[in-house]
């Protein structure tokens, strides 16, 4: 597993740190593709960010791998919300790759209430 920086630069190293600054910043729909990016990075990598910003996953990491990309690119057909098969929408105004049914329960209820009751 790479390491993982804070906010601040510091290398965090309790699971509970890790898991604050990657996985509770996206949907559970995209953990098991974010498990295999981090499977794919060398050990001496510094993850820097990990976000969505149009829909898409983003990692930032302190240099750049050949094949990180497409992996990435893997987030725009996958739900953020539930990882079934996913489109990219636009939804009250802001960009989600989602399922139709997740896509639903956003224009009903909201995207940060969809990542709340996971």
């Amino acid at each position: 597993m790479p390491r993982i920086l804070d906010w601040w630069g510091k290398v965090v190293t309790t699971p509970e740190q890790q898991r604050f600054y990657t996985f509770t910043q996206i949907g559970k729909g995209w953990h098991p593709l974010l498990k295999e990016i981090f499977d794919f990075l060398p050990e001496d990598t510094c993850v820097l960010q990990v976000k969505e910003k149009f829909g898409e996953l983003r990692v930032y990491t302190s240099a750049h791998h050949e094949g990180l990309q497409t992996l990435l690119n893997k987030s725009r057909t996958i739900c953020e919300l539930c990882g079934d098969a996913g489109t990219q929408r636009r939804i009250n105004s802001w960009v989600h790759t989602v399922c139709s049914v997740c896509a639903e329960k956003i224009e009903k209820e909201g995207f940060r209430r969809q990542l709340i009751e996971e």
